[in-house]
């Protein structure tokens, strides 16, 4: 008996394969890339839908192995029942720098928790201070990773450029945690205002290169969502003055690696900016 899957369906088991291990035969990957130049689909003009990716558990030693499994029980209804026990865990764990990388491997493929991620966060800093200083290092050096993320195309090697979609679309949950760390005042203001400013930086680097053309998409919105979800704050930040000149040299500049998208991305920005 065949099994009937729906769009969404289809879609969340898709991005929840790992593509290094799982690959389409050559033969029908060149079907689908024969289709794409049929149809007249250009890499950098797709619409990309964005999905809850399942979160693949991988293998890990002790106890951040039941960590990453609670991690990602972790729901607004078990919440209240999970917190005790994940907290334990990290209390005992040895290593504060691999409990903040489980929180960012939950985080990259959840976005609709990580309110409760930042909380749970939160309530282990109350314990113990220095996963306070752990988790702004470890955003730092997660910052990075994101400058190295080079463009690969669909027709030079498929699961290469799949790889590349899903990290830079990672971008937008991680986002997301950093407004709920803030909140919950896990996070500086200060943070935020660095975080801005990198990816603001990255545009204007890649602003003349057509195949940087959906990663400076993805950072203008993500620019867009952190304003709009802190302008109040941030713009009280001596960081302030510095992502205003940026963000009009951003306006300003011309490039095949900036786009309508974009564009319009920036004006709603402007629009955030300018209210009293």
């Amino acid at each position: 008996m065949s099994v009937v899957l729906s769009y969404d369906q289809f879609m969340s088991i898709s991005y929840s394969v790992d593509r290094t291990t799982v690959k389409f035969p050559d033969e029908t990957r060149k079907k689908f890339e024969a289709i794409k130049r049929k149809l007249g689909v250009k890499d950098t003009k797709m619409e990309r839908m964005e999905t809850l990716a399942i979160t693949k558990i991988v293998k890990q030693p002790g106890k951040l192995r039941d960590l990453f499994k609670l991690l990602n029980k972790v729901t607004d209804k078990t919440y209240e029942k999970l917190k005790d026990e994940i907290i334990s865990i990290i209390m005992t764990a040895e290593n504060a720098s691999e409990v903040c990388d489980n929180f960012f491997k939950i985080v990259n493929t959840n976005s609709v928790h990580c309110h409760l991620y930042a909380k749970l966060y939160n309530a282990v800093i109350q314990k113990e201070p220095k996963y306070k200083n752990t988790l702004r290092a470890k955003t730092t050096e997660y910052m990075r990773t994101f400058d190295n993320v080079n463009f690969v195309s669909s027709n030079e090697d498929y699961d290469a450029y799949c790889l590349y979609i899903k990290h830079i679309g990672s971008i937008k949950n991680f986002t997301l945690f950093l407004v709920k760390c803030v909140n919950e005042n896990v996070l500086e203001l200060s943070d935020v205002g660095a975080i801005i400013q990198c990816f603001q930086e990255n545009i204007l680097s890649n602003i003349s290169n057509s195949e940087e053309s959906y990663k400076n998409e993805t950072y203008t919105s993500n620019i867009h969502t952190l304003i709009k979800e802190m302008h109040l704050q941030i713009r009280t930040s001596t960081e302030w003055g510095v992502i205003l000149s940026n963000h009009q040299k951003i306006i300003s500049i011309s490039g095949e690696g900036k786009t309508k998208k974009m564009t319009f991305n920036l004006m709603d920005t402007s629009d955030i900016i300018n209210k009293n």
